[in-house]
């Protein structure tokens, strides 16, 4: 084969990893913003830390299933003020940073 023929999948790979790159920016960043680490940061007391949701996703095995689990506890759990104030989209980002081990 020649070069040309990877040249398209090397892009997407590239892509792919940028855009992971950015979506965890966005996730920590959403964190952070949102007040996400007040309750779930390494100083966590009554709430689960993001470790321990991290280590959690890794023995589901599926961190799309482990994210839609989580989104779905937030909406159960609406008495958590904060969580009421989050979008889907910024909830999203954060767990999705989460998920791949605050990476």
């Amino acid at each position: 084969m020649t070069l040309h023929v990877f040249k398209p999948a090397l892009l997407f790979v590239g892509f792919a990893l940028v855009a992971a790159q950015a979506m965890a920016a966005d996730g920590a960043q959403a964190a952070a913003d949102f007040g996400c680490l007040n309750c779930h940061g390494a100083q966590a007391h009554s709430a689960p830390k993001f470790r321990s949701l991290a280590d959690s996703a890794a023995r589901r095995g599926d961190p799309a299933q482990a994210l839609q689990h989580w989104l779905d506890e937030m909406h159960e759990k609406d008495a958590v003020h904060t969580h009421v104030m989050v979008s889907d989209e910024a909830a999203k980002a954060v767990l999705q940073w989460v998920a791949q081990g605050m990476k």
